[in-house]
């Protein structure tokens, strides 16, 4: 009988030993499915506001931050970071007429951020944009902008005057209505509804303009991407195209009258060149 009561007490034990193990293991297993908490830093919000009287030129200095421009009614120039840091890295400095926002160096400045840009309506001076490797985006900007573009994005919709160099970013621009100048390495090229005359340069990225109403003369240089013009029906307008081994492909319907006005000229290496 002792020793029966012996075995009976080894084998609770045992059970309940069993019992623990399996609810490790089980605890285990959930906790291994279960997705992992990540450590959320609240972003931090901080604004500054900025006078522009007697201003003539704005210039933007973005590594690679992204940034947002937008036109307000407010009277002052009005800058929203958005970032993980309590820092402001945009450095403020004036000389003579130009006033130079730059942000800060990668070495002091390593967390990507983002920049709201609320420009007055009643602001007339220029704009300069110096972008590295963050996205630009705009819109309803009639002032003269002045844009160095090196491997970021850039997009602008309803805009007026633009000059433009480019490396290797992507550019993207929608009703746009005045002189345009493009120098581009091996970024492409997309504009969507232009009135006013286009002067672009490329090397290897692709041209290409939907609904464009010259009024002057435009010049379209490639080497090795395919150029892609769409005139508006019926413009004043004369094409002089030259290509040395693409393909060309012209319409004979646009440009009404052909006549040396608001020449349109296109050259290419080896891309493609089409018109219509």
């Amino acid at each position: 009988m002792k020793n029966k009561s012996i075995i009976m007490k080894i084998l609770v034990i045992g059970s309940i030993l069993l019992t623990l193990l399996l609810l490790v293991v089980v605890f285990s297993l959930i906790k291994m499915l279960m997705p992992k908490k990540e450590n959320i830093v609240e972003k931090k919000i901080i604004t500054k506001n900025y006078t522009l009287e007697e201003v003539e030129n704005i210039i933007f200095d973005f590594k690679k931050a992204n940034s947002n421009f937008i036109i307000t009614d407010e009277e002052e120039l009005v800058i929203i970071q958005n970032s993980k840091e309590e820092k402001f890295h945009l450095n403020y400095k004036e000389k003579g007429s130009n006033i130079y926002l730059e942000e800060d160096s990668f070495i002091i400045n390593p967390q990507k951020k983002k920049y709201t840009v609320y420009i007055p309506k009643n602001y007339i001076g220029k704009i300069t944009i110096i972008n590295g490797f963050g996205e630009v985006q705009g819109e309803d900007i009639v002032n003269d902008l002045y844009i160095n573009n090196n491997a970021g994005s850039l997009t602008l919709k309803n805009s007026g005057n633009i000059k433009l160099k480019d490396v290797s970013g992507e550019i993207s621009l929608e009703n746009i209505e005045g002189i345009l100048e493009v120098e581009s390495s091996t970024g492409n090229i997309k504009i969507n509804n232009m009135i006013g005359n286009i002067n672009v340069e490329s090397i290897t990225g692709d041209i290409e303009i939907m609904n464009f109403s010259p009024l002057g003369d435009s010049k379209f240089e490639n080497v090795s991407g395919d150029i892609i013009l769409k005139i508006v029906e019926n413009s004043v307008c004369k094409i002089v195209s030259t290509n040395e081994s693409g393909k060309t492909k012209i319409s004979d319907t646009i440009c009404a009258d052909k006549i040396k006005v608001n020449e349109i000229n296109v050259t290419n290496v080896t891309g493609m060149i089409k018109i219509d």
